[in-house]
């Protein structure tokens, strides 16, 4: 890479911080423009409203990330170093 492009990329890192600051500026004088021009107070969405507006899409994540963890976990052992599933064994039946 020549000195040119390392400058290039140097001088964009430092452009692309500014922007996304003026970004998420703009977005909430957007919101406070609204809320005034229409006279109405900031109802919080709350932290789950992602997870309700799209529940297929929010399922398919939660299995993906559980086969994930599945088999990251397989072949490995558990507490005490005894492999998985054969802690309670040794117990008997209720």
């Amino acid at each position: 890479m020549s000195l040119r492009e390392r400058n290039v990329v140097r001088i964009r890192s430092f452009r692309a911080v500014p922007h996304e600051a003026s970004a998420r500026l703009r977005r909430i004088l957007v919101a406070i423009y609204h809320m005034l021009s229409q006279q109405v107070s900031y109802n919080d969405l709350g932290d789950l409203y992602l997870d309700r507006l799209n529940k297929d899409h929010l399922a398919r994540n939660l299995i993906h990330r559980l086969q994930r963890l599945a088999s990251s976990k397989r072949n490995t052992s558990g507490p005490f170093g005894v492999p998985r599933g054969r802690l309670f064994s040794a117990l008997p039946d209720e």
